[in-house]
């Protein structure tokens, strides 16, 4: 019996051309997701202060382990308070801020990006004597032979205003600080902070 060819099967060439032209299309799918995602996410170095600082939900449940400077192994660190640090003539005064209150100052900034490459200048805004809101954690046991508190991260603003800086908690990046813009920042944290809780 002969087997008859049907016309509109198409030749190996054919298919292979198919084959062909379905791996390229693949391929050339992935190369836009991925130039997609890689635009949408920018993956340049900058942070979000929400990524980078300690939201007021998180901080009240806040426990790490961390090494303990007293014991030389590691403890159980909590959330233990938040401080903000400022000159005021010529003292520096201290005030304990609330989570309430930290959370109004969080809710202004909490969209700000970092600045890609700060400025000399702006990096010479930091020198000497700053603000500085700082974050501090304490060990879960009250044994006095394992009590340590710690700093956990600190965000200073610079006197000209309209900068600030965050320490990142992170091991294992290059960055210690991470630089921002936000007009009058010093002005508005300051204001947050002093009117009574």
């Amino acid at each position: 019996m002969v087997k008859c060819m049907d016309i509109n099967e198409p030749s190996s060439k054919e298919q292979l051309r198919r084959l062909i032209v379905v791996l390229l299309s693949a391929v050339g799918c992935a190369f836009f997701v991925t130039g997609g995602a890689l635009y949408l996410y920018s993956p340049s170095g900058q942070y979000v202060v929400e990524d980078a600082l300690l939201s007021p939900e998180i901080a009240p449940t806040l426990s790490y382990n961390d090494t303990n400077v007293k014991t030389g192994s590691d403890s159980r660190f909590i959330f233990n308070g938040i401080q903000f640090l400022y000159p005021d003539e010529k003292e520096q005064k201290r005030i304990d801020v609330s989570l309430r209150t930290y959370e109004r100052f969080y809710e202004i900034i909490r969209h700000d990006k970092s600045l890609l490459n700060p400025e000399p200048a702006v990096l010479n805004l930091f020198q000497g004597e700053m603000a500085s809101l700082l974050i501090y954690v304490r060990t879960e046991s009250h044994a006095e032979w394992q009590d340590e508190t710690k700093l956990f991260e600190s965000v200073n603003f610079t006197h000209e205003g309209n900068h600030y800086r965050i320490k990142l908690h992170e091991e294992k990046t290059p960055l210690e600080w991470v630089y921002f813009y936000h007009p009058d920042i010093y002005k508005k944290v300051l204001s947050i902070v002093t009117q009574p809780q």
